[in-house]
């Protein structure tokens, strides 16, 4: 099981990683060697301004440490994982009557696996992530305010 990984049968390499995540021991994936999986290249805090990014044709990842409701909307499911600081991802579990019903998950994601193509078995899931606009925007408002403290960093921007 490979934290943040995602397999696929009969594709080379079998493993990699979801977009804004990492290898966590880069030497080892070169090797082929996945078991250490994958972390996130910015972590999500309390503090970070977040989106949700969907990824699409995935089996459901291994549900050990989830919780699931059957009536509520998709809407509803979002905001149930936005309001948790510890929730990193949530699902759908009607996808055929219609988004519906919520399946979270509450830390690492385990057991990805993408669905092979033409299989009508993969689900759209919500991964938790830094929004990356805002925090570039912070960043370019930080190294703004120094050139305008100091005109010996204006050459920074």
């Amino acid at each position: 099981m490979r934290p943040y990984g995602i397999c696929r049968i009969n594709i080379v390499p079998a493993c990699s990683f979801i977009g804004g995540f990492e290898p966590r021991v880069p030497k080892e994936w070169s090797r082929a060697d996945w078991s250490s999986g994958c972390r996130r290249q910015i972590n999500v805090t309390p503090e970070t301004e977040y989106n949700f990014t969907m990824y699409s044709n995935l089996k459901l990842p291994d549900s050990r440490i989830s919780w699931f409701n059957r009536s509520i909307s998709h809407e509803e499911c979002e905001n149930v994982c936005a309001s948790s600081v510890s929730c990193t991802t949530f699902s759908n579990t009607n996808i055929i009557g219609g988004k519906s019903g919520c399946l979270t998950w509450f830390g690492e994601l385990m057991d990805i696996r993408e669905a092979p193509q033409g299989d009508v078995s993969g689900q759209d899931i919500y991964i938790k992530m830094a929004n990356l606009k805002v925090i570039r925007m912070c960043i370019c408002d930080f190294l703004e305010s120094m050139c305008h403290v100091s005109s010996g960093y204006s050459n920074i921007l």
